[in-house]
Order: C-alpha cells, then sequence, then structure tokens
C-alpha cells in the first residue's frame, strides 16, 4: 500500500488515512471485519485461576 503524501491536494493531509464512512456502520462490513480479523486467531493470555 502506497502512502504516498497527498500533493493534488494539500488541504487535506489525512486524505487515504481512514477507512470511508460506510464502513462504519455496515452490518456486512462488519460481520466480514470479524470473520477475518478477529476470528482466525485468538491467544488468550493471562491467569488461570
Amino acid at each position: 500500500m502506497n502512502k504516498a503524501k497527498n500533493t493534488e491536494n494539500p488541504a487535506d493531509p489525512l486524505d487515504g488515512w481512514s477507512l470511508p464512512a460506510w464502513c462504519y456502520d455496515d452490518a456486512g462490513f462488519y460481520r466480514s471485519e470479524c470473520e477475518r480479523v478477529f476470528a482466525p486467531d485468538w491467544s488468550h493470555k493471562g491467569h488461570s485461576e
């Protein structure tokens, strides 16, 4: 992923550093994120007492 500095629109220095707005409240995106990011590998660390 290329994080080159935005030289076309210097008024928006954070362009490309966030997800599109629809990602934050889309149920399908949430399910996909849970399956692909969180579900594949959970390591529980801590005391067993």
